[in-house]
This record gives structure tokens, sequence and C-alpha cells, in this order.
């Protein structure tokens, strides 16, 4: 969960700033307000259960945000939607994982709140229409 905020936050604003789709900054406005929430839960858990979590993003994600930096006009709000669909739909499937196998009751309300603003992000990624599910079969 911690990975995922530290590309999303700056994917996010890259959308707020840089596309001229309403629907991109819509992304935007909602990959941030979750993300900003998910990562003060996230720390506090954390800290909390005495978990180091990383400080940057993994080399995939980092990747993505480079991608995201490169392109440019509907280049870039399309790699920037299918980036984020891409990694928001391994992780509503990882954290369902982590949901339905903890017995820690932080985690299980970490993860259930996780996953309800991942379904809100995967939503409005795909109202943009710029979804390429062809790509989305595609193993990394």
């Amino acid at each position: 969960m911690r990975s995922a905020g530290l590309w999303e936050l700056p994917a996010g604003r890259a959308a707020r700033e840089r596309s001229e789709r309403r629907s991109v900054r819509t992304v935007g406005d909602h990959l941030i307000d979750g993300d900003t929430e998910l990562d003060k839960r996230v720390i506090q858990a954390g800290r909390t259960l005495k978990v180091a979590l990383p400080n940057r993003p993994s080399s995939t994600e980092q990747k993505y945000l480079d991608d995201i930096e490169k392109a440019k006009g509907d280049e870039f709000d399309r790699v920037l939607v299918n980036h984020l669909r891409k990694r928001n739909g391994v992780a509503i499937n990882l954290v369902s994982l982590v949901r339905d196998q903890t017995r820690n009751s932080m985690v299980r309300s970490l993860a259930t709140r996780h996953n309800s603003i991942v379904l809100d992000h995967l939503d409005v990624l795909e109202e943009t229409g710029l979804v390429d599910y062809d790509e989305l079969a595609v193993e990394e």
C-alpha cells in the first residue's frame, strides 16, 4: 500500500496539472485524496506494528513515473491511465487476499479501506474511456 502511494501521488499531481481532459484531472483528484488518506493510515499502522515501509517507488513504478513524465498531450493521458489501471488491478487482488487471510484487526480495517479507495480509482480510470483492456491482459 505504501509503495503505491509513492508513485500514485506524483502521478495524480501530474494528471491534475498536465491533462486537458476533465476526466483525467478527476483521476488526479481521486488519486491524491485517496492515496493521501491511505498513506497516513499505512504509516501509522507500520509504526504500530513495527513494520518497515518503503520510502520510494518500486523499479516498475518508477518506470511508470518516467513514462508518464516523458509523455505529452493525448499520449500522456493514455500512458497515465493505463499504467494506473494496470497497477490498481494488481493492488485490489493482492489487498483482497490480505484482507481475507489476516487475523489482525488493524490490517483488516486498513485493507478494507484500501479496497474501497482502489475501487474508486478503478472506476474513475475506466470512466476516462482510455483504458486499453487488451494491454491489461499482457503480463509484466
